[in-house]
Order: C-alpha cells, then structure tokens, then sequence
C-alpha cells in the first residue's frame, strides 16, 4: 500500500508542475482524478448480509465484514488480504454464515496513482428466527467402498446405523435417513424407514448402475438430488465414508509416502477423501459435488480430515464438520450409540465426539481415537489471525521434531495446528488473538492419549498424543517441494500467504 501512495505522490507532484507550467499558456489545469467508493442496497438476515458495492477509476478494490467489537484491519491489510473485487465494475456480494443479532463492520477501499478512498460502515444482522416445531430433517450417508478395503467394515456400519435408528423411535416423518452405498458389487440409494411393529427396513430409493463411479461429483450431485426429491427435508446432514488424507492430492500423498517409507519416487494411486476403486475424490472435487446443498454438519468418518486446509476449503458447505486429524479405526463411528445424538432435534454433536472416543478408550488400554467439532463460519477470522502472524515475520524456523505430529514420517505432514503456532510465533500478543480465534472455531475436541497409524514399513506405530488443539495443518519440509507447490493450490494458502 505503501508504494501505491509514493508512487501517487510523486505523480501527483508531476502533474501539478506541469499544470503550474501550463499556466503561461493560459490552457486549463488537469486535475488529477482520485477514485471512490459508494456502497448501497445494503440489506441483512440473521446470517447474511448483502450489499453493492461501485467503485469508480479505481485500480484496486477490496472489502473486509468483520465484528464490529473485534476492530477493523488496518488499510493496507485490507489491500493485502481483503476480498479482491473488480475495479470500476458494481459488485453485488453476499457474506453468509454470519452470527444473528450481531453488528458487523464493512470496510471498503479503493486505490488508484492518485490517492485512496475508503468506506466504512455499520451492518447489523437479524434475530434468528424461531425454529418450528417438527422441523423435517434427513440424515444422508455416503458410502464409498469400492475396493477399499472397507466392505466388511460399511457393512457392519449400515447395521449399525439401522439397529440405533429403532432406538428412542428416532425415526419419523420428520426424521429420515437415506444412505448411498458404492460396493461394487452393487450401487443402491436407500431409506430406512420404520415399519409397524417398531423396527426398521431398508428400501430401494435408486439402483444405480454397477459401474457407477462415486467419487464423480456429478455423481455426488446427482445421489444428492434424488435424496432432495424422495426425502425433502427443512436441515440436510451428511455422513461421508471412504479413506482419507485431508486436503493432500493423491498422486502428491502417494509419492510423499512411497518416498518416506520405501524411498522410492514413483507414484501410485491413494486418496485424498474418498476411494472407488483406483478413482480419488479430492477435496475441490468434493466441493463441487455439493454444489446446490448446504448442510447443518458433515462428519467424515475417514482418516486424517480434520486438517485446517480441508475444512477451510469446505467451509460453505456445512455449519460444522466432525472429523478426526489422525488416522481413524476403519470400524469407523459407534453408529449404535451416537445415532440418537445425530438424529435429535437438536443435534448434539459433542456427545457424538465424545462416545466415538469413549467407545474405543472402553475396548483397550491401547486404544486410538481423536475428532474434533469445527464451526466453519469461524474460520475465516482463524485466517485472518494468522495472516497477521505471516505478514508481521512472526514465525520462525524452528524444529520441527519438537511439535505433535499425526503421522511416524521423518519428515511429518501432518502437525497439530494449535502446537504448531504456539511453538513457532514469536509475538504473544499475535499469538493469543490466534489462539482465542482457533479456540472459538473448534468448539469441542476429545482424544486418547495414543495416535495409532499405519503410514509406516511395519504398518503399525503408536505415536504419544500429548498437545491436541483438533485440527492439523501443513508445514513445509525439506525434500518435498512438489508438496509445496500442491499446498499453495489451496483456499487456505492462498487466504494466508496470498499465493
């Protein structure tokens, strides 16, 4: 920002010399033309808020919504790492996600050689209205488990998941549960639903064809649409199941554990969240195939999703995500026990975290488990506070070897993001508004005091799991360059570093 304005100086001082020369000649004085900014039709809900905004000869412009109480960002941050809009062009823009009865403040900024103009003003959202009774909601899972592995394991999860819908009579016509599964064998979209005598049965919403590919997400979309046409509900939820690595591409995660393990670089076919057969979904793919569809919570009951990149990425897609930073049993979730919690009117997600961790500390002294609940609205100010912490140098290089990792790789790519920043930042002031940010988006984490994985030669390690703060994040390690480069693909760098 600083050199727009030199740079604006000094052509201002230019053309006033040669409009002072000018004068001799008796021609008129070309004024310098600054830009500026209005906003109008400015109108808001209990979480959203819409407005236009018009710059004018501007080269630059750029927004920041943020709580009023929280302070707004300097100007040059604004133009460092605000929304980008295109200059000279009205934007009409929505901000979702938004707390009720809150009041926000809107900063606009527009800049061109000539100077700056700025905009500022108060928005406050609405009260949230009323929830009415017997609201319809449909709990959807997604299966993928085309030669993964895992046959046996969604088996015995849709068991599970019937056996818990007949407890407390969760099931009604406001409250249905649909699941697509991919076997292989078959590919069927099915309703559980209640049957006079108390228990439930599933039947037949589609037969999709044998060869149907899952992780498509035109695919996705389309499952998505005949649950919406057969179950049409107020609240949607989503349960997705298959392996996973978090927001990391295939091809780049199997290199990276073909290099650490057995030192060799060829790579070959993995995941990213979602598996058929040797097709991958990845996580702009699953964002795209939940266009059209927002959902109260997603629950990921995959591996190592709870990484702070995956759920940046997904977070206008659901109110909250459930899911685990570490490897997970391929048991998967205690359906039995925390369908009651998932189908409540009100859905308590926490319980639903904590039985997933008791269930397994209750098997064995050696047991593994950890997840973590992620209010998705709050991230974007967990960006913000750490963008900050970029922009100031705050971070230092520092060893790596020190801080919770989630993998046995020498060179990790998984770290727990909260021990990451605490052990890396070097201006407390920058790192506790990160912390208080970090605290208040995950809103609920529970762990045992192992991590167990399979990404190892012996194909089992157990790993010390003593700082948790519920989400992992991406650091660069020497060697793994290519890694870096998919990184900086990513919704979150780009938010952070600017890439």
């Amino acid at each position: 920002m600083k050199h727009l304005l030199s740079i604006a100086s000094a052509i201002l001082a230019f053309v006033c010399a040669m409009a002072s020369c000018s004068k001799d000649n008796d021609d008129p004085i070309v004024e310098p033309v600054k830009p500026s900014v209005k906003v109008d039709n400015v109108s808001a809900t209990s979480s959203a808020i819409t407005f236009t905004l018009t710059p004018t000869d501007a080269l630059i412009c750029a927004y920041e919504l943020t709580v009023e109480a929280d302070g707004a960002s300097d100007i040059e941050d604004i133009v460092d790492y605000g929304t980008r809009l295109k200059p000279n062009v009205p934007s009409t823009v929505t901000v979702a996600d938004l707390q009720p009865t809150t009041v926000y403040r809107l900063t606009a900024v527009v800049s061109n050689l000539n100077g700056i103009d700025t905009l500022s003003l108060s928005i406050s959202t609405t009260e949230q209205p009323k929830r009415p009774d017997n609201v319809k909601q449909t709990l959807i899972y997604y299966f993928m488990g085309n030669r993964t592995g895992l046959e046996s394991d969604l088996d015995q999860n849709i068991l599970d998941i019937q056996q818990g819908s007949v407890m407390d009579q969760l099931i009604s016509p406001n409250k249905r549960v649909a699941i697509f599964y991919d076997r292989g064998n078959y590919c069927r979209l099915q309703q559980i639903s209640r049957v006079d005598d108390g228990t439930t049965q599933r039947t037949t919403i589609a037969d999709l064809p044998k060869t149907t590919v899952s992780t498509d997400p035109a695919v996705m979309r389309d499952v998505l649409a005949k649950v919406r046409e057969a179950l049409p509900a107020d609240r949607y939820s989503l349960v997705i199941s298959s392996h996973g690595t978090g927001w990391v591409p295939d091809a780049e995660y199997s290199r990276y554990q073909q290099q650490e393990i057995y030192g060799v670089t060829n790579p070959t076919a993995t995941r990213s969240i979602g598996q058929d057969g040797d097709q991958w979904l990845e996580i702009p793919q699953l964002v795209e195939g939940l266009q059209g569809m927002h959902f109260n919570y997603i629950l990921f009951d995959a591996c190592l999703m709870a990484t702070v990149e995956s759920h940046y990425a997904l977070r206008h897609c659901a109110d909250y995500i459930i899911a685990s930073p570490a490897e997970t049993p391929s048991s998967g979730f205690p359906y039995t026990k925390i369908m009651p919690f998932l189908l409540a009117d009100e859905p308590d997600l926490k319980a639903a975290c904590q039985t997933f961790v008791d269930y397994y500390a209750a098997l064995s002294a050696k047991s593994f488990a950890c997840v973590s609940l992620t209010k998705t609205a709050a991230l974007y100010d967990v960006a913000k506070a750490m963008a900050a912490v970029v922009k100031a140098g705050a971070i230092a290089n520092i060893d790596l070897s020190k801080v919770q990792a989630y993998d046995p790789m020498t060179n990790h790519l998984y770290f727990d993001f909260g021990h990451y920043m605490e052990c890396a930042t070097t201006d407390a002031p920058l790192l506790s508004k990160f912390q208080k940010t970090l605290t208040e988006a995950v809103v609920y984490e529970a762990h045992s005091s192992l991590i167990h994985s399979s990404m190892c030669e012996s194909g089992s390690a157990f790993i010390p799991h003593n700082h948790a703060s519920g989400l992992s994040c991406y650091v660069s390690t020497p060697g793994h360059t290519y890694m870096d480069e998919a990184y900086r693909q990513t919704a979150w760098a780009k938010a952070i570093y600017g890439y």
